[in-house]
């Protein structure tokens, strides 16, 4: 198929074709490996039904005009991009319109993946960070949703997480940055104040000595593991540390001395299932993968547990929540993976 044939739609395909020559750049149409690269680009983009998987995310009122204009847009990145040379762009459409560049599995069972576990080769991975971007912002979609809908046909935003993969609705954590350690979404939106956190404790004249002398010191804020060292040097009466755990964060410091690694254990997978269980959190997901650019590498899981036992493999980074937090969303846990 033609690019003229293609843009019949347009009021004039001519101009509508020398428009995506000019944006395409130092490509020649009257060359003839040029001219095929494009008619190939724009053939396999409309025949994978790659803007009919994001669609959804895009006012009804629009899609007409979004589809036209998003075939273009995308036609106009793979030709143009100087991440790949023409004969590595004539391999990555090999693998798109054999549906070949992404492993969904990596995005539905539990697990720690490398970059090369996801997508088949180079090639598509630098075809990922091309598209990283697309269509962020829009109708709330996320940094990485419309690229993986753009290069998997198994991959669309119809369901009802952020993206949908062979029929499983999942939830997409994308850190965007090449720098390594760097954070992804937290599990929760809003969170506590630390004002909010102090007039808790504040009810319970036993803590009043040790935050004072906590946050005397200079210290803005403090995570799980502290406040549970703080707790196991109390002397509480009969039924306070009870009290204590209730008005926080449930029963989790429902016994003396509690192990600070096991009440993390707690309260991780108590964040995980909370966010998981809450529709305003994200959509009803069913499986949530946090993807790490500059670590090169994702995990995926499916329960609180999963992520424990990920976070204790070494998959993630510590990143302990802040019981006492600086920001509200700090009390949230951040999955940010290692590399592998």
């Amino acid at each position: 198929m033609r690019a003229t044939q293609f843009l019949n739609e347009y009021e004039d395909p001519n101009q509508a074709k020398q428009e995506i020559l000019a944006t395409v750049g130092s490509y020649d149409p009257n060359d003839e490996e040029q001219a095929k690269l494009i008619d190939r680009v724009y053939s396999i983009v409309q025949k994978n039904g790659v803007v009919d998987r994001f669609l959804p995310v895009v006012s009804s009122k629009l899609q007409g005009e979004y589809n036209d204009a998003a075939i273009k847009t995308i036609a106009e990145k793979i030709v143009a991009s100087d991440r790949l040379n023409i004969q590595q762009k004539n391999e990555f459409l090999d693998l798109l319109q054999a549906n070949k560049c992404v492993n969904t599995r990596t995005f539905l069972t539990d697990g720690h993946y490398s970059i090369s576990d996801i997508f088949n080769g180079p090639l598509v991975e630098q075809m990922f960070l091309e598209f990283m971007d697309f269509g962020a912002g829009q109708q709330r979609a996320g940094k990485g949703e419309h690229a993986l809908a753009i290069l998997s046909t198994d991959i669309s935003q119809k369901g009802t997480g952020d993206i949908d993969v062979n029929g499983t609705p999942v939830e997409l954590k994308v850190a965007s940055s090449a720098k390594v350690g760097a954070g992804s979404g937290r599990m929760g939106e809003g969170g506590v104040s630390k004002e909010r956190v102090l007039a808790v404790l504040n009810k319970f004249p036993e803590f009043q000595q040790p935050l004072e002398g906590y946050f005397g010191s200079g210290k803005k804020t403090m995570n799980l593991k502290l406040f549970v060292d703080m707790c196991n040097k109390i002397e509480f009466g009969q039924g306070r540390r009870k009290a204590v755990g209730d008005a926080i964060f449930g029963q989790v410091f429902d016994n003396p001395n509690a192990n600070p690694d096991a009440v993390l254990d707690a309260y991780i997978a108590q964040n995980f299932e909370w966010y998981k269980a809450n529709p305003d959190m994200g959509g009803a997901w069913q499986i949530m993968c946090s993807l790490a650019i500059g670590a090169a590498s994702m995990i995926t899981c499916s329960s609180g547990k999963s992520l424990n036992q990920l976070r204790k493999s070494g998959a993630l980074y510590s990143g302990i929540p802040s019981l006492i937090p600086s920001q509200a969303p700090e009390v949230f846990f951040q999955p940010n993976p290692t590399r592998k």
